[in-house]
């Protein structure tokens, strides 16, 4: 999203000082993640879910969090539970704490929007980081028949990007592809961690150490606040 308003949106960018960008999605040709089997479906399950008024995608509620509890917390099932959370993201248990899991379960999904998937399946079937598809409705929209792509080029907010080797959304293809359309000036460093998936920058064992610790001290030094 940040990637998405800031190549448009110079007010926003006139007002951030610095983007750090963790597991970056921009382009999604390369991903893993079984969210691209959703592509080849996209018009019928887009009307199949607006007769049906549905407009939440897997969002989190009481039910999830009373499985979390009864079918992760026995010893015997965790890496089962660990592969729900793996399965959209990719794998990298080394960074999982396994007795953190019912916790975690409880929170995943989190949810997000159905246009927002229908959105990423779009990108992922055109190969392009581009605006929302409308179809026919485009040209009331664009003024164009296809949806126009987002200008990475004419970012100019300072970025920082964490990418992870074995991430299945934000692959490394893909985040190739970004640095390289990333103006040089804009693109102040990028940090790659060989086996880490997409969740590892939030619950990763070594994320504050390896991540936050790194953003801390690169504000401060923007700052100009030495200790």
């Amino acid at each position: 999203m940040m990637f998405a308003e800031s190549s448009c949106n110079k007010d926003l960018a006139s007002k951030i000082k610095a983007h750090f960008a963790l597991g970056p999605v921009t382009t999604i040709g390369h991903i893993e993640s079984p969210i691209k089997y959703l592509a080849n479906f996209v018009p019928e399950v887009e009307d199949l879910l607006k007769i049906f008024g549905i407009h939440d995608f897997l969002p989190n509620n009481e039910i999830m969090r009373i499985l979390a509890v009864l079918f992760c917390e026995p010893l015997g099932i965790r890496d089962v539970c660990s592969d729900v959370i793996f399965i959209l993201d990719g794998f990298d248990q080394s960074q999982l704490n396994m007795t953190r899991l019912p916790v975690y379960i409880s929170h995943t999904p989190a949810g997000t929007s159905v246009k927002n998937m229908i959105h990423y399946a779009q990108m992922y079937k055109s190969k392009k980081f581009e605006m929302y598809d409308y179809g026919k409705d485009n040209i009331k929209r664009y003024g164009q028949n296809t949806p126009p792509q987002y200008n990475i080029s004419a970012i100019t907010v300072p970025t920082m990007l964490y990418w992870g080797g074995n991430d299945w959304l934000a692959d490394p293809d893909d985040v190739s592809l970004l640095m390289k359309a990333l103006p040089p000036k804009t693109l102040i460093d990028n940090k790659e961690l060989k086996a880490w998936q997409h969740l590892d920058f939030i619950w990763g064992l070594d994320a504050a150490e390896l991540v936050y610790d790194d953003i801390v001290t690169r504000i401060k030094k923007m700052e100009g606040i030495y200790y």
